[in-house]
């Protein structure tokens, strides 16, 4: 099967297999990927890189968030995640003492504001 798909063009070995029934579409270079018409894009602005484009949320719907943030600074809702996780305050100081966190400290909690950020797709 490989030697015969091998040989065609991605789109025709592509449609004979859908043809044929089988689940099938082809892998796509990131290039392509972004250039997709299924693939929304969102600029981001990233407290170290700048502005950021970055694969935003395909279906829309009425709830859909139309402004996104970037991620968290590695370590920066530690305290956050733990909290949610049910670790109580000493049980995190003993995490962060131990080094869990890189070398004891802990990294100051920062906000996210998505409100600078806006939809380019």
């Amino acid at each position: 099967m490989g030697e015969t798909l091998g040989a065609l063009p991605v789109a025709e070995a592509d449609a004979r297999l859908v043809e044929a029934g089988v689940q099938a579409g082809p892998v796509l270079h990131v290039d392509e990927v972004l250039a997709h018409p299924a693939v929304h894009l969102v600029e981001i602005a990233h407290p170290i890189l700048g502005t950021v484009r970055a694969p935003g949320p395909s279906l829309r719907i009425e709830t859909t968030r139309t402004t996104h943030g970037p991620p968290p600074a590695l370590g920066a809702d530690v305290e956050e995640v733990l909290a949610e996780a049910g670790f109580d305050p000493a049980e995190r100081a003993a995490l962060a003492e131990a080094g869990a966190f890189g070398g004891g400290e802990r990294p100051a909690p920062t906000s996210r504001s998505p409100e600078t950020n806006s939809d380019i797709g």
